[in-house]
């Protein structure tokens, strides 16, 4: 019966891993779709080109993000970002970066939002954790351009 109950629990085991392997698989694909398509916006001229919505949306765009998701970037793209663009352009000058990188980080994590918050606690518009802070020098994870100039 022991010997059973251990082959089973092996099994189960080895099904759990096989499922998870898979999940995260689809994950990464995805993921990568997602990078290609960040990568590609990159590629244009000026963000505030980005909103002004078009008529008819790019098929790539419309596969990664949903209607809802769309219209609260272009509306955050008009009340958010205007506010930090400046701190974006001059950490990636001083960290020489593309400040485009900067901002779509700033929104994957925060859509720019100075007071997020995560369960597992990191704040701020780059989602700093308090160890990332502490070791950048930064005390107000909250402040904008301390925030961003720590994520670059």
């Amino acid at each position: 019966m022991g010997f059973f109950l251990k082959w089973a629990a092996s099994l189960l085991f080895i099904g759990l891993l096989l499922s998870t392997h898979i999940v995260f698989s689809k994950w990464a694909e995805l993921t990568s779709h997602r990078l290609h398509a960040v990568k590609a916006n990159m590629q244009t001229k000026n963000i505030q080109s980005l909103s002004r919505p078009q008529t008819s949306t790019p098929v790539q765009v419309r596969k990664i993000l949903t209607h809802y998701d769309r219209k609260m970037f272009f509306k955050h793209l008009r009340t958010r970002f205007p506010k930090y663009q400046e701190h974006f352009h001059n950490a990636a000058q001083k960290h020489d970066l593309p400040w485009k990188l900067l901002a779509s980080q700033a929104y994957q994590e925060s859509h720019w939002n100075r007071r997020a918050r995560s369960p597992t606690g990191v704040r701020g518009i780059m989602m700093l954790t308090r160890s990332t802070a502490a070791s950048l020098g930064i005390r107000n994870r909250l402040d904008p351009m301390k925030s961003i100039h720590g994520g670059a």
